[in-house]
């Protein structure tokens, strides 16, 4: 399929996207504000809620599950319907703090912005023309982002953009895998991978940085805080991967996926494990042995939503950035297929794409499905190109080792 045609596309969907988010956002059942003007129940009135706390010199009370919902309901002016409760780590404070101090609306806006952003650049560097950044803000995980102002962009951002820095400023990637400590289920498998790779700058450089924002937290709203984040983890976890959870269904996950079948969260759990330790054997082999490093990014991007049980459907950007690495790696060897994309790839996409769109008509994890997909398909062209590659070597030579 032609590029031209694909931007189009894409540029239709993100203007229907912006149309539609302009048009719901206030009302009575307005993504961000009622029809008084009241802020509604999002994600992002939970991460707004705690920044408040901080804000008022109260920071431990953002993992105070009472204090913290007496915070929502102050800023809605009504008992919401439902709880949300604050699950990062202090240092993540950091970042609210300042942005509760606007109105509800604004902060939620301004976050949206400072997060798509980058991460359409991002894509855009990965693929090298500028309007891969359309083809981004495209994805159905982005709309879905910025429709409960997640944190899912920012965490996919920082991960994708360490991906893409590491091979020639690991020191940088480092950074951003530091960073990434505000979301750290996400990347569970960074170090492994960074191991494996011989990437130890990137890895001092990753434990500097996350060093140095919990310091900073401390400096700025005290040790309170962390020891009541360390008393709500385990709470926390209770909560969200329990038989009483009747949300499980929207976890995208192996856990996700069999409770949504009918299986409870004991075994769920006991099979996500054994699935993460085998993503984390994967990971370590294929970062371990010669290869594409875009092929290695895209595959570590996957199994990062498939290595934790706790990964929503606003996580699957994710996705779309492994995509954009698979789709580099498809284009760079041959420069005459720069103006096209393979039928085969974009079948994947779509396949990919309809799967993460199916969720909330079917009610079912099958973001899961979509995750479980594009990692067979990025292991297939990790496998075809080590065959290929072995083709080529002469007879009698045998590769060094990573």
């Amino acid at each position: 399929m032609r590029t031209r045609l694909v931007t189009i596309v894409c540029a239709v969907l993100a203007l229907a996207y912006l149309v539609s988010f302009a048009t719901s956002a206030k009302g009575p059942d307005g993504l961000i504000l009622d029809a008084q003007g009241r802020p509604q129940l999002t994600d992002h009135l939970s991460l707004w809620a705690a920044g408040r706390l901080a804000a008022e010199g109260r920071p431990a009370a953002a993992y105070d599950w009472p204090s913290h919902s007496a915070a929502m309901t102050e800023a809605m002016g009504r008992t919401p319907q439902g709880q949300l409760q604050f699950s990062y780590p202090p240092s993540f404070l950091l970042v609210m703090d300042p942005l509760s101090r606007l109105p509800f609306a604004a902060s939620f806006i301004l976050f949206g912005l400072l997060t798509l952003a980058p991460l359409a650049l991002l894509a855009a560097r990965i693929l090298d023309r500028r309007e891969a950044a359309l083809w981004m803000l495209a994805t159905l995980p982005t709309f879905w982002n910025l429709c409960v102002g997640q944190t899912g962009a920012l965490a996919a951002f920082l991960l994708g953009a360490g991906l893409f820095l590491l091979p020639q400023r690991p020191v940088l990637a480092g950074v951003m895998f530091g960073l990434l400590t505000f979301k750290p289920h996400l990347g569970v498998l960074v170090p492994i991978a960074l191991l494996a790779a011989g990437q130890y700058r990137a890895i001092f450089v990753a434990a500097a940085t996350a060093t140095g924002l919990a310091l900073a937290s401390v400096a700025v709203h005290g040790i309170e805080p962390w020891q009541a984040f360390a008393a709500s983890l385990t709470r926390f976890g209770s909560f969200a991967l329990a038989d009483g959870n009747v949300t499980a269904y929207k976890l995208q996950s192996l856990f996700g996926f069999l409770r949504a079948s009918g299986l409870t969260a004991d075994a769920s759990f006991s099979k996500q494990l054994g699935l993460s330790l085998t993503l984390a054997v994967l990971v370590w082999q294929v970062w371990r042995q010669p290869g594409a490093q875009d092929l290695k990014a895209a595959i570590l991007l996957v199994c990062a939503t498939l290595a934790t049980p706790y990964v929503y459907h606003y996580d699957l950007i994710a996705l779309s950035l492994a995509m954009a690495f698979m789709l580099r790696h498809a284009l760079l060897p041959d420069p005459s297929r720069a103006e096209a994309i393979a039928p085969a790839d974009m079948l994947a996409f779509f396949a990919i794409n309809a799967l993460i769109m199916a969720f909330p008509r079917l009610s079912f994890p099958t973001g899961f499905l979509a995750s479980v997909l594009l990692l067979g398909l990025l292991l297939y062209r990790r496998r075809a190109e080590q065959a290929a590659t072995a083709e080529q070597r002469p007879a009698g030579i045998i590769p060094a080792p990573a």
